[in-house]
C-alpha cells in the first residue's frame, strides 16, 4: 500500500456562485478552511509526495487565501490546478491577483468549466455561459495557463465537441460523464442522455482525440484500448481504485476515496486536527479500502 495518496482533491470552501444540476459537491454549507491549517495540510502533501493536487471547492477562487494556498504550493514543489467556473476572472482583484502568481514565477493550472461554447448549450446544465466565455478569453489573452473541462450531458451532445475548435490556443481539453451517484441523484439524472446517443458522441469524440493528440483531448476511457463506454461514464472492470491513490479532502476536513464517494460507510477519517498520513493509514482507511475490492465505491 502506498504511504500517502498520488493524487489528491482539495474542496477548500463550500461556496459557489452556480448551482450546476450534476455537482459532486452540492450542496453548499458555506465552510471554508482556516488558512494556517491549510498552509501545513499543502505542507504534508510536498512530503508525500503528491503527483497531482487540484484545488477545488465550492468555487476555490471565492477562498479569500487561494494565492496564498497557490504560492504554498510552489514552496513545496507542487504545480496546483484550480477546479474553477471562471466567473471571478471578470473580478479585477482576483484577476490581477493571479496574474501577479503567474508573473513572479508561480506555476499553476485553471481548469475552467464550459459545456458549450453555445450559451444556451451551457446553461442547460451549467450557467451564466456568456460570462463563463469573457473570462477565457480575458485568461487566455493574458497568459495564464488554461484547461477547459466539459460534462456531456443531452444539453450539449452536438456542441460539445466544437469547443476545441473555438477555443484554439488553449492547450488541453477534458471530456466526462454525467455521473448519477448519491448526492446528485435526483436532479442529474434529468441530464442524461440514451446510451445510443452516449455511445455516438465518445466515438466521435475518439476520433478528435486521434485528430488532435491524447494529451490534448482528454477522455474517460483509453482509446487504445478499443473500449468506448456503453453507458455514460467508463468503469474500470472489477476493482474500485480509489482509496488506494487518490482522496478528496471536503470543505469540513472529511477524508473520502473520490469526490462521487461520500457517505458515512466510505469516509476514511477527518485531517482537521490529524495528519493526512495518520488518516491514510489508518484501520477506517483500511477498511474503505476493503470495500472497494468487491465494488465501485460511488455505487448506492
Amino acid at each position: 500500500m502506498l504511504s500517502g495518496p498520488l493524487s489528491v482533491l482539495l474542496e477548500i470552501n463550500s461556496l459557489c456562485q452556480l448551482r450546476c444540476q450534476y455537482c459532486s459537491a452540492a450542496p453548499f454549507n458555506g465552510s471554508q478552511w482556516p488558512l494556517p491549517r491549510a498552509i501545513t495540510l499543502i505542507e504534508e502533501l510536498g512530503k508525500f509526495p503528491v503527483w497531482a493536487l487540484t484545488i477545488s471547492g465550492g468555487e476555490p477562487l471565492l477562498y479569500p487565501h487561494l494565492s496564498e494556498l497557490i504560492e504554498a504550493c510552489f514552496n513545496v514543489g507542487i504545480r496546483p490546478v484550480i477546479n474553477t467556473n471562471g466567473l471571478k476572472l471578470l473580478d479585477d482583484k482576483t484577476f490581477e491577483g493571479l496574474v501577479d502568481l503567474k508573473d513572479r514565477g508561480i506555476e499553476f493550472t485553471l481548469s475552467l468549466s464550459l459545456d458549450s461554447a453555445i450559451p444556451e448549450e451551457n446553461d442547460f446544465g451549467r450557467g451564466r455561459g456568456l460570462e463563463v466565455v469573457e473570462a477565457i478569453h480575458r485568461a487566455s489573452v493574458n497568459g495564464l495557463d488554461l484547461t477547459l473541462s466539459t460534462v456531456v450531458h443531452k444539453g450539449n451532445l452536438h456542441s460539445a465537441l466544437k469547443i476545441p475548435e473555438v477555443f484554439d490556443k488553449i492547450r488541453q481539453f477534458r471530456y466526462s460523464a454525467v455521473v448519477v451517484k448519491h448526492l446528485s441523484t435526483n436532479v442529474a439524472s434529468r441530464l442524461l442522455a440514451c446510451d445510443e446517443d452516449m455511445q455516438n458522441f465518445w466515438h466521435k469524440a475518439s476520433q478528435l482525440q486521434q485528430e488532435y493528440s491524447q494529451s490534448r483531448i482528454l477522455l474517460p476511457f483509453r482509446v487504445d484500448s478499443q473500449q468506448v463506454p456503453d453507458t455514460h461514464i467508463a468503469k474500470v472492470q472489477g476493482k474500485c481504485f480509489c482509496g488506494f491513490t487518490s482522496c478528496v479532502i471536503d470543505s469540513c476536513f472529511n477524508v473520502y476515496p473520490c469526490d462521487w464517494a461520500r457517505t458515512e460507510i466510505v469516509k476514511m477519517g477527518n485531517v482537521e486536527n490529524r495528519s493526512l498520513k495518520d488518516v491514510w493509514l489508518s484501520k477506517q482507511s483500511e477498511s474503505v479500502r476493503s470495500q472497494a475490492q468487491t465494488k465501485h465505491l460511488c455505487s448506492p
